[in-house]
C-alpha cells in the first residue's frame, strides 16, 4: 500500500543487475518498492514502483517422449543387478527379453501392454555366471538390442 515498508537490502554500492528474493509474497496482490541512489554529480534521484504479482499455473504432466528409444543399462557393468530404462512414443505391446551369448533366452522381463513415456525395471541376475549378455526391447513400430555385462 505504499505505507508500511521493509528492506530487503543496504548494499547500494555496484547493484547492477542484483535480483532480490523476498519470502511469502501474496499472489495477485500488488507489491510496491522504493529505490533511490546518488548520481556521480551527487544528486540523490529516487522512484517507487508498483510489481503486481500474478498467479501462473505449471503444468506437472510428464511429458511424451517423440521417439522410441532403448537406453544402456546402469551400472555396467553390473552385478548383481542393473536397471535398463526405455522410452515409447506410443502406447504399445512391448517384450523385453535377455539372451546370453549363444542367444538362449534368459529372462524375459516385460510382456505386455505398455503406455507412451519413460519407463525402467530391474534385472537381478544373481542366478546367472558371469559373461556378456544382450536385451532387446520390442514393439510393434520398434526393436532395438544392446549389451551388457554381468561381472562377479
Amino acid at each position: 500500500n505504499g505505507t508500511s515498508w521493509s528492506e530487503l537490502t543496504t548494499d547500494t554500492i555496484g547493484l547492477g543487475n542484483k535480483i532480490l528474493s523476498p519470502y511469502a509474497l501474496a499472489v495477485n496482490s500488488s507489491y510496491y518498492f522504493a529505490a533511490y541512489w546518488r548520481t556521480v554529480s551527487g544528486t540523490i534521484t529516487s522512484s517507487v514502483y508498483r510489481l503486481p504479482l500474478t498467479t501462473t499455473s505449471l503444468t506437472s504432466e510428464k511429458s511424451i517422449p517423440n521417439s522410441y528409444h532403448l537406453s544402456q543399462n546402469y551400472p555396467n557393468p553390473f552385478n548383481p543387478s542393473t536397471t535398463i530404462s526405455w522410452q515409447l512414443a506410443a502406447s504399445s505391446f512391448v517384450t523385453l527379453k535377455v539372451h546370453n551369448v549363444l542367444g538362449k533366452e534368459v529372462a524375459a522381463l516385460v510382456n505386455e501392454e505398455v503406455q507412451a513415456g519413460m519407463h525402467s525395471v530391474n534385472f537381478d541376475a544373481s542366478h546367472l555366471s558371469s559373461g556378456i549378455y544382450f536385451y532387446t526391447l520390442k514393439t510393434n513400430s520398434f526393436m532395438q538390442t544392446k549389451k551388457m555385462i554381468l561381472l562377479r
